[in-house]
């Protein structure tokens, strides 16, 4: 079956024979092209920051090597779900539904000064929240008005890997295990400091705190999904809380963990699966790279 058919079977909303009923090719499709943008408007972001000659702001990192790990774990929430970001800027605002041409003003706002990081436009995105710490409390907070309200939303929370200390997070997951709370922590990789063995060991520390803990390649974005759909639906019937680690594996033959180009891996998954073809994600990149260049519009 050629790969015409099959982006038109998806844009009907249909399933091919074959399709997988948990990750239909629509939903690839979206998610390859929010990767896609979300690569773009990082590349973009980071250009304005660096022909910036006034930067009297916040510093906007960089999410390049997040995109997976951002497009698959916020791809399936709901009105009402709520996210603490691990980092100053405006992927999750984009992610969330914020027009482009504000979030590239935000963007630019936020580097010069004009902005506040943690002033957010997105509807449920909470404010930004540089301590670690903080915001993993915030988290708590968050969800423990929800489950108090008896809602099914969840609260998603944002940490770099780094950032918090094992203490602290063992004392956060023990309350949201003990309370059973509607959030999901996740866990961003951060290029360069993978252990070898995956470094999956705030898993390992959520499971000693009665919270499921998931290690999930950074990478793999439909994975990702999957872990994240799971998780949701555990949430919203009352299961309590989730941790998920995006880590970087070890293929064989490699001495250490290696985060792989999400974007480029999703990517090459498509077309093996004749889900589109090159030129599909060719025109794609232009229309994004247009609107960019435009300004958003």
């Amino acid at each position: 079956m050629g790969a015409k058919r099959t982006d038109e079977a998806t844009k009907q909303g249909g399933l091919l024979a074959g399709e997988n009923p948990l990750v239909p090719n629509k939903v690839m499709l979206a998610m390859y092209g929010k990767m896609l943008e979300l690569r773009l408007l990082d590349e973009q972001v980071q250009r304005l920051q660096g022909g910036m000659k006034k930067k009297t702001g916040v510093r906007l990192e960089s999410t390049q090597g997040q995109e997976a790990c951002r497009v698959g774990l916020l791809q399936g929430l709901e009105v009402g779900d709520l996210v603490l970001d691990a980092q100053a800027g405006v992927a999750t605002e984009y992610l969330l539904g914020t027009k482009l041409g504000t979030v590239l003003k935000d963007a630019e706002g936020m580097i010069v000064g004009t902005r506040q990081a943690d002033a957010v436009r997105a509807a449920g995105a909470l404010p930004y929240v540089a301590d670690g710490e903080v915001r993993l409390s915030m988290g708590l907070g968050a969800s423990l008005q929800l489950k108090t309200t008896k809602q099914r939303q969840a609260v998603v929370v944002l940490v770099k890997r780094h950032e918090v200390a094992k203490g602290p997070w063992r004392r956060v997951l023990e309350v949201a295990g003990r309370q059973e709370l509607p959030v999901i922590f996740v866990v961003l990789p951060e290029a360069g400091k993978e252990k070898r063995g995956g470094g999956a060991e705030l898993c390992g520390l959520a499971r000693k705190c009665g919270v499921p803990g998931i290690p999930v390649d950074a990478s793999d974005a439909i994975a990702l999904y999957r872990v994240a759909q799971e998780s949701l639906g555990r949430i919203r019937m009352d299961g309590g809380p989730v941790l998920v680690e995006g880590i970087g594996y070890a293929l064989e033959g490699e001495r250490k963990p290696v985060q792989r180009d999400a974007v480029l891996q999703m990517g090459q998954y498509l077309l093996a699966r004749k889900v589109c073809t090159e030129a599909w994600m060719a025109a794609a990149l232009r229309r994004f790279a247009g609107r960019l260049a435009r300004g958003g519009r």
